[in-house]
């Protein structure tokens, strides 16, 4: 099963990955003849490494010729047991040293095949896939399991990233969004070192401190001008604890470090909209966003493929 969600996962990654680049370059559509990415993790010995939380486009030299950077979440996970004396649910985190990456994956031919992988760091070394109980980060929405059902503590190296995004004035600058935090961070895309980390309440509004539980930034798309823009996942709760009747996206401009918080509103029933996940952002130019929304209509599992405008969008922030 974990190898067939990893193609899966590396499929719906390429067709959201043309954004910009295609609609500049318009070329037909790409064939997967053969997978061969054979990826191996280090830290989960018997595990083959996912890289389908998120997919951007490198480099196009032509249709047949593409090379990827796809993205790892935060590492192998599951839903554990109740711990006592605490109302939070757990997860079970089999291999607490995973370390978040990306890999280079080429496309030539139709065949995808995998280089190097890049782990993420900062200035004390990896990062780690744990839920951060320290720093700026720090959240307190579940509590991490080790492999023995023990409770681990983490740190506030922690993070859970969805959504990558290259930059378009700076080549070596890849930026990640943290569900965790939520938090963007700008990479540098030759050694993964963390440049910057933007969080709410300093670099960031701090509205989108107020996202649910494992709800926070998911998809995340640049725009030709440099402008990035990252959506929550879900609906979140205000201080009076009613449900915002929309998702929040936000739109950054690394160059003036400031943005613009807008709402997104799926055509659901109010009281479905909680219900409603946010996935991939894909914006072409301002007038043309696509996202995916999963948990639509009658069926949880239901999901459609949405466009939506950034122009003349009211700022909330």
């Amino acid at each position: 099963m974990t190898r067939i969600r990893n193609v899966v996962g590396v499929i719906a990654g390429v067709c959201c990955a043309f954004n910009s680049a295609l609609a500049q370059n318009p070329a037909p559509a790409v064939r997967i003849e053969r997978l061969s990415l054979g990826l191996n993790d280090p830290t989960c010995p018997g595990t083959s490494l996912s890289v389908g939380s998120a997919i951007a486009l490198s480099r196009m030299n032509s249709a047949d010729d593409l090379t990827l950077f796809a993205l790892t979440d935060r590492g192998p996970n599951a839903d554990g047991p109740k711990v006592a004396g605490s109302d939070l649910d757990s997860k079970i985190f089999p291999c607490p040293k995973f370390v978040p990456s990306f890999v280079e994956v080429v496309l030539r031919d139709g065949t995808l095949t995998a280089g190097r992988r890049v782990e993420l760091s900062d200035a004390s070394g990896p990062l780690n896939g744990l839920p951060p109980t320290s720093g700026p980060s720090t959240t307190d929405d579940e509590i991490a399991l080790g492999p023995d059902l023990r409770p681990i503590v983490g740190d506030a190296r922690g993070v859970d990233p969805e959504g990558i995004a290259i930059s378009t004035d700076a080549p070596n600058d890849v930026w990640v969004s943290d569900e965790y935090g939520p938090a963007l961070m700008r990479v540098d895309a030759r050694s993964g070192r963390v440049q910057e980390r933007l969080r709410p309440g300093n670099e960031l509004p701090a509205i989108f401190a107020q996202r649910r539980a494992n709800r926070g930034f998911e998809g995340l798309s640049v725009l030709p001008d440099g402008t990035l823009v990252v959506a929550l996942q879900s609906v979140f709760k205000r201080s009076d604890g009613e449900e915002y009747p929309a998702i929040l996206l936000y739109r950054y401009n690394p160059k003036r470090k400031n943005g613009t918080v807008h709402a997104y509103r799926p055509a659901e029933p109010v009281g479905r909209l909680s219900k409603v996940k946010l996935g991939a952002v894909a914006c072409v130019t301002e007038d043309l966003c696509a996202v995916i929304e999963n948990g639509v209509g009658d069926g949880s599992d239901l999901s459609r493929l949405s466009t939506f405008s950034l122009r003349g969008a009211r700022d909330l922030s």
